[in-house]
């Protein structure tokens, strides 16, 4: 991933999980902390969601920890991803899990109109989850009000994600860190929690 970083100035995240997509989750297991959480005790299985978008699925490991919550519910979950690489393997995933028939797979940008006419109609959403993917977004805060605009009144949205310190921008570890993340096309900055956390965008913070 540093070769890569270092000799590319465009980062193009679909090109990239060519290579990564195979090794994808070994080698990230242990870097994207908290998906359990967020999955298992974060979203609100008690309501019953019965339909689930997951912006930036990926290879699909997190859907792992709530397989029988998806079952149980009879939740209809759209995994979405730029990389088709990686949704090979969430829809090998999907079938060993035996979830087929709940999971539908959606390639392509989520602020693409043509794609998100391949989801359920704008603003019925009960659930958008989007885990370690706003901060490798060029467009991040389009992506955040496209999730945003997903939501059924009352709908919710889960997310966990790469951040840097507030008020810390200047430290010299704060600055390692973006310069770091950023050759992987992880753009940490502090404006995303300060957007998304401003009602004025959509969102009323529960968690």
């Amino acid at each position: 991933m540093a070769t890569y970083g270092l000799g590319t100035a465009e980062k193009d995240a679909k090109e990239f999980y060519k290579s990564q997509a195979k090794v994808y989750d070994g080698f990230r297991e242990n870097l994207l902390p908290d998906r359990d959480n967020l999955l298992l005790y974060v979203v609100p299985w008690t309501e019953t969601p019965k339909t689930w978008v997951s912006v930036g699925c990926g290879t699909a490991r997190d859907i792992e920890y709530v397989v029988e919550h998806i079952k149980q519910n009879k939740t209809k979950l759209y995994l979405c991803d730029l990389s088709p690489e990686l949704l090979a393997i969430a829809e090998a995933r999907v079938k060993d899990l035996g979830l087929t028939k709940y999971v539908t797979f959606v390639e392509g940008d989520i602020n693409d109109k043509q794609v998100q006419k391949k989801l359920p109609k704008m603003g019925t959403i009960d659930l958008v989850t989007c885990s370690y993917c706003l901060t490798m977004i060029p467009n991040w805060k389009q992506a955040a009000k496209s999730m945003i605009q997903m939501l059924r009144p009352g709908g919710h949205m889960a997310m966990v994600d790469f951040t840097s310190k507030e008020n810390c921008n200047s430290s010299l570890d704060q600055s390692f860190y973006r310069w770091w993340f950023s050759m992987d096309g992880v753009w940490l900055n502090d404006q995303q929690p300060a957007w998304l956390r401003n009602k004025t965008n959509g969102l009323q913070e529960v968690w």
